[in-house]
């Protein structure tokens, strides 16, 4: 007896559970006026962007803006390492040449002759034209059809940076650093 009471209440109370009438479907919230944004009259973040930094048009050098630095006495300028990757259009081989602090200089591999002077004036050259602030675009769209792309890296006192360029987009004052990289490169190799 007991066994069926208890089945008649849970039956009761499951049954009062189910509610036997349909819930009321629930209202979805009223949303808040929200402000209409015209995109026409806001000027986009690319918008922004663009009138704060000016980039220069391909080929033509300029340097970033350095005003807010801390001001001291000129450090002298050290060359550790100067490497130049050469690629001609259309090809697959590369040459490159690397020149270290001390003077001793490889071209793809062998170690080539390298005087003092030449040393001199490829570090002279870099801190001349502020190497590590130039900014610009020396290449151009899609892949180099004439002439070379050069992988310029620089690695100094400064710091380390590496600048590409090809010849048709390259201002005179950085192919003078690719031409002089390019004729220690030809020296004799060391036997």
């Amino acid at each position: 007896m007991r066994f069926a009471s208890l089945f008649i209440i849970c039956a009761c109370l499951f049954l009062a559970a189910c509610g036997g009438q349909p819930a009321a479907p629930t209202q979805a919230p009223i949303p808040e006026e929200t402000a209409v944004i015209d995109l026409n009259a806001t000027p986009s973040m690319l918008d922004i962007i663009a009138q704060t930094i000016t980039v220069p048009p391909p080929g033509v050098l300029s340097y970033v803006a350095t005003s807010g630095t801390p001001e001291g006495p000129p450090q002298p300028f050290e060359l550790n390492l100067v490497q130049l990757e050469v690629r001609p259009a259309g090809g697959s081989e590369r040459t490159i040449i690397t020149i270290n602090g001390d003077g001793t200089a490889l071209r793809d591999g062998q170690l080539i002759q390298m005087d003092s002077a030449a040393l001199e004036a490829l570090r002279g050259l870099i801190e001349q034209i502020n190497f590590f602030n130039i900014q610009g675009i020396f290449v151009g769209e899609g892949p180099t059809t004439q002439g070379n792309r050069y992988y310029l890296t620089v690695t100094g006192s400064a710091g380390s940076r590496m600048i590409t360029a090809e010849d048709q987009n390259t201002p005179s004052e950085l192919l003078a650093i690719i031409t002089l990289i390019q004729s220690i490169g030809e020296g004799e190799p060391v036997e």
